[in-house]
């Protein structure tokens, strides 16, 4: 063996790691982009960040940081006296919020902030909802986009969307922000509104008129059906799916099977 051959097999030869592999490629930028390990406050508890950011409802309730929808919220009169001691001040949805018309009497606000009442949807069965673009359960646009194409020929059924920041600040944006991340992820072509309070002091009149006799929104998407008449017939709460058969089963009895 030559002098040259010699030295190189003297030296030890180690290949790199991970050579002949590609480099694991940088994860995609995304809106949902929290520190998994990192804390929030909500509702005044502390939780981390990441079950926020998932819509982990039961691992909130067990923190306590979310009201066990089991325990309901008290009808009016009932409890009265744990929320106002002395029994002067009108409990929120005590007194109706629109006349005996129901649901369709209420106005509100257009996605671009314009005015518009929904007597435009009278006489239609409405799936109202409170949604968000940045959290766990925003792929339920997907199933409410099929469900408003399935039922609204024939303008007997429509979904209605309110977007909410008030859980987790999960929808940001701003209300181009909104329409665009609606239209061009899940290809929305039902209404959307601006974007409101749908618990608290400052709640929307919608929201209180949908909660007089059921729960208000724990979370984002919580689903309300409306009757053709305006009575609130039943809510659904966020996890359920809107495609699910108890849903759909309510929504085809509304409209009269």
């Amino acid at each position: 063996m030559s002098r040259r051959w010699m030295l190189l097999a003297a030296v030890p030869f180690v290949l790199p790691t991970g050579c002949g592999r590609a480099p694991p490629a940088a994860p995609p930028a995304s809106p949902y982009d929290y520190a998994l390990d990192g804390k929030a406050t909500l509702n005044g508890v502390e939780v981390p960040i990441g079950m926020i950011r998932d819509g982990d409802l039961e691992g909130l309730r067990a923190a306590g940081a979310l009201p066990d929808p089991a325990a309901g919220a008290p009808a009016s009169g009932e409890g009265a006296a744990a929320l106002d001691p002395d029994g002067d001040a009108p409990l929120p949805n005590e007194t109706p919020a629109a006349p005996a018309t129901g649901f369709y009497a209420l106005q509100t606000q257009r996605l671009d902030g314009t005015p518009v009442a929904l007597a435009r949807w009278a006489g239609r069965v409405t799936l109202v909802v409170n949604t968000a673009s940045e959290c766990g359960l925003t792929p339920q646009y997907e199933q409410l986009e099929a469900l408003h194409d399935r039922y609204a020929a024939g303008g007997r059924f429509e979904v209605l969307g309110f977007p909410c920041n008030q859980f987790g600040g999960q929808e940001p944006g701003t209300p181009e922000d909104i329409a665009s991340f609606c239209s061009s992820r899940y290809a929305v072509t039902f209404p959307l509104f601006a974007k409101c309070e749908v618990k608290g002091d400052d709640q929307s009149e919608v929201f209180a008129y949908l909660t007089r006799d059921f729960p208000e929104p724990e979370w984002n998407f919580r689903k309300y059906l409306v009757g053709a008449d305006g009575t609130v017939l039943t809510s659904f709460d966020p996890p359920t799916r809107p495609d699910a058969p108890e849903v759909v089963s309510a929504i085809e009895a509304a409209l009269g099977g």
